[in-house]
């Protein structure tokens, strides 16, 4: 689904870049571009990016080492020229999951640079099996989260818990195509499988995923008043989903 025809991006003002590329991954080989959002994929994607241009994984994770090991951007491209690239495409995830992706890796977990941040919320990090416990980091974070939305600028959010809606936005007039994470083997293999024959291999060998220990499932924390709470305050965001989880759904 091309982003300019989702009608809940239309509320969405759009922030213009001299040199959009500049935030775009791509490989010399094959001329698609890649755009991140924090919480969607993007470390196994920056790994099936990599590999796509050197032919081997990199001996770091790239989460940790991206400095050390820059990645390929398409920063020689003009706004012209990536609005005339072919395959573009942005991957969104459903805002529940999203946040509970969140709140496993960067709340629960705690590394670094988010320890400060954690520290404040008096997090409980020894809840191990108590359901309940879970629920109050949640609700203390889904709170920490809604007052920042409410009293600091969007420029100033963390990215990990910043709507997707902004990076979208960004998007907007170029012609990318959103996925869907929840679907990404058979909608990326799909997009790209004119330009890149084998991606289906390619995504299978990639093994490098962001995935945190979870003392309890996402199912067993989630009531419907915590369900209601996320996508209250990720609204867009879910409209967003909703939408193209009904172009792709139509696909079939």
């Amino acid at each position: 689904m091309i982003l300019d025809d989702i009608q809940a991006l239309d509320f969405v003002p759009a922030r213009r870049f001299s040199n959009i590329g500049s935030h775009l991954l791509t490989t010399s080989r094959y001329p698609f571009l890649y755009q991140r959002i924090t919480k969607c994929g993007c470390t196994y994607l920056r790994h099936l990016v990599w590999d796509m241009e050197h032919g081997v994984q990199p001996p770091v994770d790239l989460g940790q080492e991206a400095v050390r090991y820059p990645e390929p951007t398409a920063m020689h491209l003009s706004n012209q020229e990536v609005r005339a690239a072919t395959h573009k495409f942005v991957v969104i995830r459903h805002p529940v999951r999203r946040f509970m992706s969140l709140y496993y890796d960067k709340i629960l977990g705690s590394p670094k640079p988010m320890g400060p941040f954690v520290d404040r919320l008096g997090i409980d990090h020894h809840a191990g099996q108590n359901i309940e416990s879970h629920r109050r980091n949640c609700i203390k974070a889904l709170n920490f989260i809604s007052r920042q939305r409410r009293n600091r600028s969007m420029s100033k959010v963390n990215w990990h818990w910043k709507p997707q809606y902004v990076r979208l936005g960004q998007l907007r007039g170029y012609g990318f195509s959103a996925l869907q994470l929840e679907n990404l083997g058979t909608q990326l293999t799909d997009y790209l499988q004119d330009l890149v024959p084998d991606i289906k291999q390619r995504m299978q060998a990639i093994k490098v995923r962001n995935i945190s220990r979870k003392p309890v499932q996402p199912q067993e924390i989630l009531t419907d008043g915590l369900i209601d709470r996320i996508q209250n305050i990720y609204r867009t965001d879910w409209k967003i989903w909703q939408e193209v989880n009904d172009f792709w759904q139509a696909q079939k």
